[in-house]
């Protein structure tokens, strides 16, 4: 792939995911020529994170896929949205296995009443 044929992400929050799984995540990324290969090459976002501000690069052709985000702002209430939602379907999961227990309890306990009204239990 020639440089020119690249993306352009000026300005925008890059998220790449690499053929290892390992994803990485740029601010204002640009593409740079070494040893034969092209890089994508930027800095972290600054953030809370063990490496803020870290300038770091991936090989081009490892990406597998990659998401472009406006700027950090919008990243940030993408991300606030998707935990939501996660917390949301957890919880409704874990209700759904505590109503299923109860169900089986239940039944478990309307069977035994069954079985001693029919005299099966002395």
């Amino acid at each position: 792939m020639d440089i020119q044929d690249t993306p352009d992400f000026d300005g925008k929050i890059v998220e790449a995911w690499v053929d290892d799984s390992s994803t990485t995540i740029f601010e204002s990324p640009h593409f740079q020529p070494y040893a034969g290969r092209l890089f994508l090459t930027g800095r972290s976002p600054k953030d809370d994170s063990w490496d803020s501000g870290l300038s770091y690069g991936i090989a081009w052709d490892k990406v597998v896929s990659y998401r472009i985000y406006e700027n950090s702002e919008d990243r940030k209430q993408r991300f606030a949205h998707f935990r939501k939602s996660t917390a949301r379907t957890a919880k409704r999961q874990a209700l759904m296995i505590l109503l299923y227990l109860l169900m089986s309890a239940l039944g478990a306990a309307i069977a035994l009443l069954v079985l001693a009204a029919c005299g099966l239990f002395k």
